[in-house]
């Protein structure tokens, strides 16, 4: 008989989770994937594949929505009766989680893709939500037959010390993985004047104040390279950048704001350096994908990004909050042709030696299959 795996992606489905979707399909489960109504599907179409809609939100909705999001759970638990229930980011592991944990026969794997902005300050209201998202999650991961998987060293080390975590019932697997085919290095890069791009959700935690900053010091430098910004608005994060700031930095002219894309492998393919600046991660895809088109890397020696980027061997790492040092990175590599194809070449190796699609599916699916055989 076939094994039922049920994934509660929230609304990543089609942008993070096809890969270990595929790879489930391909060793005969029967696939149900659970996710709130407008969620992409994605193309991938199979008659094992089976989509259910969810009230499940990116961000809390208030008590009486927040139960129904758990009846709704709790209700598709008992009409799949899956034998593995894979729940994804900390907001569907609190909020789920708890629900899963009322069917012990039920095997669980919570993937933490970040701790973000909750782990990321300080004060009163951050440490009132850590407590909370650290009981939700003890909760759920006290399953009895649950395992945990986590993107970065500072995660795992946050989890352990908070007693969120058994170190037995954990692995690290990094990041979601790249389809390197389609994410692939450019014939040539010789294209005056170069581009540099920052690409990520425009918050304020990504950096993108730091590079908007960082543009600006070089462009007083005398530098004539191109600096664009690609991403758009998130109006459910409270970091996010304010629409006034956007049409600051577009009338003042020192960045191209080239809005949310969806080719993202054309963009990156036309970008000689690529910049990431934020405060932590879990651990960025949109790094990986420029690794994979062998851009030059410049990001911050923080969670999840210094975990794929040795400095000065895959690309270079600055301090977090800091625009000079930012500036003085790209401004090193818009200098040296050399250690740019070099920075560049490494970095898609190292993509290709543990962070594809198929490399990061196989290692999940064998969490699965450890879990599975245990019962």
């Amino acid at each position: 008989m076939r094994r039922k795996l049920l994934l509660l992606p929230g609304t990543t489905f089609a942008s993070h989770r096809l890969p270990i979707a595929r790879a489930a399909l391909e060793q005969g489960y029967e696939l149900h994937v659970g996710a709130p109504a407008g969620s992409p599907r994605g193309s991938l179409q199979h008659e094992r594949l089976h989509h259910h809609t969810l009230s499940l939100s990116r961000r809390p909705q208030g008590p009486r929505r927040e139960l129904r999001a758990a009846v709704d759970v709790l209700s598709l638990l008992r009409r799949v009766r899956p034998d593995l229930v894979h729940l994804f980011t900390p907001r569907v592991i609190a909020s789920a989680g708890p629900i899963v944990r009322l069917h012990p026969d039920t095997a669980v794997v919570g993937s933490i893709t970040g701790l973000g902005y909750t782990f990321l300050y300080d004060g009163a209201t951050a440490s009132a939500l850590r407590w909370a998202v650290s009981q939700a999650f003890r909760v759920a991961f006290a399953h009895p037959r649950s395992h945990v998987i986590v993107q970065n060293r500072d995660d795992l080390h946050e989890l352990s010390i908070r007693h969120v975590v058994d170190a037995a019932r954990t692995s690290l697997i990094a990041g979601s993985g790249v389809d390197t085919r389609r994410f692939t290095v450019p014939a040539r890069r010789d294209t005056e004047p170069l581009t540099i791009v920052c690409a990520s959700r425009l918050l304020w935690d990504k950096g993108v104040g730091e590079f908007v900053e960082a543009a600006r010091m070089l462009r007083r430098r005398g530098t004539s390279a191109r600096f664009a910004l690609v991403g758009g608005p998130d109006r459910h994060n409270p970091r996010q950048v304010p629409r006034a700031s956007l049409d600051r930095w577009a009338s003042e002219g020192d960045v191209e704001l080239w809005g949310h894309r969806e080719d993202m492998s054309e963009v990156l393919r036309q970008a000689d350096v690529f910049c990431l600046p934020s405060y932590r991660e879990g651990m960025p895809r949109a790094l990986l994908e420029a690794a994979a088109c062998g851009c030059a890397l410049v990001t911050t020696d923080a969670p999840g990004c210094r975990d794929f980027v040795v400095h000065g061997k895959h690309g270079l790492l600055v301090p977090p909050r800091d625009s000079v040092a930012l500036a003085d990175a790209i401004d090193q590599l818009i200098a040296d042709k050399d250690q740019r194809e070099m920075l560049g070449r490494a970095a898609r190796a190292k993509v290709e030696s543990g962070y594809t699609n198929e490399q990061v599916a196989q290692r999940v699916l064998a969490v699965y299959d450890s879990l599975l055989e245990a019962s």
